[in-house]
Formats: structure tokens, sequence, C-alpha cells
């Protein structure tokens, strides 16, 4: 199927109302998909992906890609340490594997920021962290798919 960027955001639409409505079996994040929609228009996406710094691909050769849409490796499996790790908020595509988890984790990132911040005595970088909206959205998103996170 060939769909046009109008067409995929219509289907999205279409996809959270089934969600809502219909009780068809939709995993996805609500606010990914509106993430999804973001994308598609061209506007400013909330959420980085994960890809790269919580989640990555090992290919057959054991190299190591922040995700399997990413032309380049980060390292051999073997060459792993946390210096390798990327987050710089890729919003690329909008491949929903990697992207769900970056909604549905953020305020758990969030939280662990805000501690690390406080550890090194960065108050104010860990309050930035503690009071960013995202993570309201992200506690309704982990609370709306709450019966299939708890079923994982």
């Amino acid at each position: 199927m060939n769909f046009n960027k109008e067409e995929l955001v219509q289907l999205f639409e279409k996809i959270k109302q089934m969600k809502k409505n219909s009780g068809f079996p939709v995993v996805n994040p609500t606010e990914s998909l509106d993430e999804m929609q973001r994308h598609l228009r061209g506007e400013k996406e909330k959420f980085g992906c994960l890809g790269g710094h919580k989640y990555f691909y090992l290919d057959w050769n054991l190299d190591l890609f922040r995700c399997h849409a990413w032309h380049e490796p980060m390292c051999k499996v073997w060459d792993w340490d946390d210096s390798k790790l990327i987050r710089d908020g890729c919003t690329k595509c909008m491949i929903d594997c990697y992207r769900d988890p970056s909604v549905l984790q953020f305020v758990a990132i969030s939280a662990s920021d805000a501690f690390n911040n406080l550890k090194k005595g960065n108050v104010a970088a860990a309050a930035k962290n503690i009071f960013d909206s995202r993570n309201l959205t992200s506690i309704k998103a982990v609370w709306d798919d709450r019966k299939w996170i708890g079923g994982v």
C-alpha cells in the first residue's frame, strides 16, 4: 500500500477513534499516534526517540545500531560501553517499536535524569526534569495503556 501523508494522518485518526470507541486492541499509545501525525505534518514532535539510548538493533554481523533503520553502526557488540550511548532526540522516523516506548518511558527517564542531576548538585536541571510537562503526557500514556503494559 502506498498512502500519501494526509491519507496517513487520517488513518491514524481513525485508529485513535477505534482505540477510543470500539475496544479494538490498539496497543500504540494515543500520544504516540499523535506524534506520528505531527511527524507526517512536519510539526515539532514532543518526544525524541530512545533508539541508541535505551533500545538498539544488533545485526547478524554483531554490529550494534541505534535502530534497524540507521545507516551506520555504533560499534561492534564487544566494543560496547556507555560512552557509545546516543541521546540526541532523533525524530527522523516514526517506527513505532522505538517511538512508542519513547513516549511511555519518558517519565521514568526524566526521573532518572532528575536523580542524577541531584547527585551532581545540579538542582536547577533536576527541577527542569521534574517539571517537564511531557512527564504528565507520559504518565497519561502509561495509565491509558496499563492493560497492555501489565500483560507484558
